[in-house]
């Protein structure tokens, strides 16, 4: 399946006690059933950067084949310490460099 990974960012946010990682991004996918996840990976630290795992999860339904772009994001509750984070899955690796 080919897929489209376009426009992610990934942010520490640390503004007093709101202090979270996000990362938002944008997929392509074959069908409108298909639903980008992203989660985190065992081992999650390699290297030493932050590490997500980008899956796509089918539809139980059929879907008609038209090409969707969806949002996609994760949160976790305070900061990565790492600067950069890479998402692994589908079709390779996409590496982003984290905002403060």
């Amino acid at each position: 399946m080919t897929i489209d990974i376009d426009n992610f960012v990934a942010i520490n946010d640390k503004r007093p006690g709101k202090e979270a990682f996000r990362v938002f991004g944008t997929v392509t996918v074959a069908n409108p059933g298909i639903e980008p996840v992203l989660s985190t990976p065992s081992p999650r630290h390699r290297g030493g950067w932050e590490v997500l795992r980008l899956d796509l999860i089918e539809p139980d339904s059929p879907s008609m084949a038209v090409m969707t772009t969806k949002p996609v994001a994760y949160e976790q509750a305070g900061i990565s310490p790492w600067t950069d984070l890479e998402i692994q899955g589908c079709e390779g690796r996409l590496k982003i460099v984290t905002i403060d």
